[in-house]
């Protein structure tokens, strides 16, 4: 609908100044305006609110973010909108998205709250800077490292049983430094002898036991030997045990007592004796000879043979002779056990002259 004033055709409901031309005030619409200032001023206050009680938690994806309206007037010529819509003005900047720790600034950009690490609401506290972990830019010191010089024992007693003569345990660098290696006394039958004097932070080093049997003095063997760093810490006393058995026991027998001379024919009698040794020893025997010194002074060394073996019991045998001239040919039977252990024992036996007739 149109109007006519003073000779002038204008728009039905348009809004005129009071001072405008048209001398023509129109009412203005202070409900609606009154309406749109409180709509923003409850937004800002619930903004304020938000930054200021929880400034870590971030919108989660299970709350949505819930939009800011104004109201917004429209001309008087044109219909007001059925539903009103946001004002972009009064519509803050996007929300953070969920998941995110940053609150949305004023040009779009992300605000990190001042109070980041603060406990967040409920009491629980607020999540720390991650530690460093090993092969993650750093190192974690183990439980077991000690400060300066020191070592370790894989093992702190080393058993030789009734055979064995060298066993070998390791140190091992606990420390943060490297470490001189120093082994306390022992007897002169036994050495414990690091294969290098220093060990390094991490290391393994051998350290070898070794015991002489064929010295040791028979029966138990228990010794404690201590091994320490020096100027360092760590370390302990190695408990070394064993058992001797001492010196193969060793009886012998010849047969038959009496020979011929090697001049002799073959049909007058032997010319040759056998010797027959028994041995017992625990550890083993590695081997049994027969040493024989003629009536003119020559010396000549047989091994004797296996015959049999049980246990710790065997028997040897062998021929000794013959003599190249009547007397007595003497013989020394010496056994040797796997420890290096001999035992010796001996007899003789008489050379006789051919038989006349």
């Amino acid at each position: 609908m149109r109007q006519r004033t003073e000779g002038k055709v204008e728009a039905a409901g348009r809004h005129r100044l009071p001072w405008g031309r048209s001398r023509r005030i129109l009412p203005i619409r202070w409900g609606r305006i009154v309406a749109a200032v409180a709509a923003a001023a409850a937004l800002a206050v619930g903004l304020a609110l938000v930054h200021n009680i929880a400034p870590r938690q971030s919108p989660s994806a299970s709350q949505p973010a819930v939009a800011a309206t104004a109201m917004v007037t429209s001309p008087p010529d044109q219909p007001a909108p059925t539903e009103p819509g946001p004002d972009p003005a009064a519509v803050p900047a996007a929300a953070p998205t969920a998941g995110t720790d940053a609150l949305a600034g004023p040009a779009g950009e992300a605000v990190v709250p001042p109070d980041a690490g603060a406990p967040a609401p409920g009491g629980a506290p607020a999540p720390g800077p991650p530690s460093l972990a090993p092969g993650a830019g750093g190192s974690a010191r183990p439980e077991t490292e000690q400060i300066g010089p020191a070592i370790g024992l894989s093992s702190t007693s080393v058993a030789f049983g009734a055979v064995e003569s060298t066993v070998s345990v390791d140190l091992v660098g606990v420390g943060t430094a490297p470490a001189r290696v120093r082994v306390g006394g022992t007897p002169a039958w036994v050495r414990v002898v690091p294969r290098q004097d220093v060990v390094d932070p991490g290391a393994r080093v051998p350290l070898v036991v070794t015991l002489d049997r064929e010295t040791a003095p028979p029966g138990t063997v228990d010794l404690s030997v201590p091994v320490r760093a020096v100027d360092g810490s760590g370390g302990g006393s190695l408990r070394i045990t064993a058992t001797v058995s001492g010196a193969p026991s060793l009886s012998v027998a010849a047969a038959p007592a009496e020979i011929l001379a090697a001049t002799c024919a073959a049909g007058q009698g032997p010319n040759q004796a056998t010797v027959t040794a028994t041995v017992v020893d625990p550890t083993g025997v590695l081997g049994v000879e027969v040493r024989t010194r003629v009536p003119d002074g020559t010396e000549i060394t047989t091994p004797l043979a296996l015959v049999t073996a049980v246990e710790d019991r065997s028997t040897w045998s062998g021929p000794i002779g013959p003599a190249p001239a009547p007397g007595t040919l003497a013989y020394t039977v010496v056994a040797t056990d796997l420890d290096g252990r001999k035992s010796e024992a001996g007899g003789s036996v008489e050379v006789r002259p051919c038989p006349t007739g």
